[in-house]
């Protein structure tokens, strides 16, 4: 079961509109000078349910309800025919009146295959979608990884990200956090994560997140999680500590937690579960996705305790990939033999520098671009390209088992973001 975790007091509103909300809220900041204060009606329920947590033979449908009773169904099958049905293992209260997030677990599904949904709760019967399961080791997977939607008052930033994504068709995103600006309230997840775009990718291709700086922490909680993200994400297999890794085709993803009221080091549970796990995986490929990058220059710089767990954790283990957001701007850097990349979907974007005098790493590319990652993983061979807002490449790294790696960079699009 999910429990609220994170607490934070802040100042900042989200005014931005989303079309896949029934209503939408209050008076507009252009009049509030003139008109009195009224209290803004409550945001009805979301109207198209949204999927998380693939596996090779699971997945989980989350749709927003009025309430907690009754369950909401879920029917599914290999065809609109559907011919089974699933009912809620758990209920989440959005913090909205009694609205509540309905979590369903679909079980028993064959890798890499196509189903048909629909969601059902009291008369309302949602549109017929489709998704497909992660597919098995020694076969071809594509993912891709953005970040950082937050900051950017205009959604068409978003959601043309998104649109890029959607073009290059992978089976599965993930996001390395700071999907909103400010966590601690229902009304910025539902205005500020589900943008139009957001809302429609998220009915047929399964999201994956990690939590960043601003989803906000509760220190009260041990392992914490972001304040709301506990109602409106969901981890492979009902995992729910923050902290959690997967398969997906011959890759294994590790996604880390960020919470600066919890200790982060060689002593901390969250490090040693990462130890453990990286241990563990006999997977061809390791990928780790967190918020903050180890390694990166310009902006916030890089971070001396993600420094130090890949030092004494992540390269002892191999990883291959480590994929981060917080910077606002497009940037890998290769260090030891991790290629240590920094993605940007919407946020306000910030210049990238070079490697400062003394300091690690070698620059393959840097970019003030939104933007996101695609990769494509086979048993002997990983690529990774980076992807402007236009869909243009900005570089691609092949990587093979041999040892063999290379970085390909094309000319400038014209396109680039401003």
């Amino acid at each position: 079961m999910k429990a609220a975790r994170y607490l934070a007091f802040i100042t900042v509103t989200a005014i931005l509109a989303a079309p896949c909300i029934a209503a939408a809220r209050g008076h507009s900041s252009k009049h509030a000078a003139s008109q009195p204060a009224t209290q803004a009606p409550p945001l009805t329920p979301l109207t198209t349910p949204w999927l998380q947590g693939v596996t090779t033979n699971s997945i989980y449908v989350l749709y927003e309800a009025p309430d907690k009773t009754p369950a909401a169904d879920v029917d599914y099958g290999l065809t609109d025919k559907y011919g089974s049905t699933a009912s809620a293992e758990s209920t989440q209260a959005t913090g909205e009146g009694k609205g509540a997030v309905h979590n369903v677990k679909l079980s028993a599904l064959t890798p890499n295959t196509l189903y048909h949904y629909r969601v059902r709760w009291k008369e309302t019967t949602t549109a017929d979608y489709t998704f497909r399961t992660a597919p098995l080791p020694g076969t071809p997977a594509r993912w891709v990884v953005t970040g950082d939607m937050h900051y950017n008052p205009d959604p068409k930033v978003h959601d043309g990200v998104l649109k890029a994504i959607e073009a290059v068709q992978p089976g599965m995103a993930a996001t390395t956090g700071d999907l909103i600006t400010a966590g601690t309230g229902y009304g910025e997840w539902r205005q500020g994560w589900f943008t139009p775009g957001q809302c429609k990718i998220m009915t047929t291709m399964p999201w994956i997140e990690a939590i960043g700086n601003h989803e906000y922490q509760e220190p009260s909680h041990s392992r914490g999680r972001a304040f709301r993200a506990w109602v409106f994400e969901q981890a492979p297999d009902g995992v729910d500590d923050g902290y959690f890794s997967f398969d997906y085709g011959d890759a294994h993803i590790v996604v880390l937690m960020y919470n600066m009221a919890i200790p982060f080091g060689p002593n901390d549970p969250q490090w040693k579960w990462i130890k453990e796990d990286l241990a563990a995986t006999k997977q061809k490929w390791k990928f780790l996705l967190m918020h903050h990058p180890a390694y990166s220059y310009g902006g916030h710089n890089g971070n001396k305790p993600r420094i130090r767990l890949t030092s004494e954790v992540l390269e002892p283990a191999g990883v291959d990939f480590v994929i981060t957001g917080h910077q606002h701007f497009y940037q890998n850097v290769q260090v030891n033999g991790i290629y240590h990349i920094v993605t940007n979907c919407s946020g306000g974007m910030r210049p990238p520098q070079g490697v400062p005098s003394g300091q690690p790493g070698k620059i393959t590319a840097m970019e003030r671009a939104y933007s996101f990652v695609q990769i494509d993983t086979t048993p002997d061979k990983v690529v990774v390209t980076a992807r402007r807002i236009d869909g243009s490449v900005i570089e691609t790294i092949t990587k093979t088992k041999n040892g063999v790696s290379s970085t390909t960079k094309p000319a400038p699009a014209a396109a680039m973001a401003k």
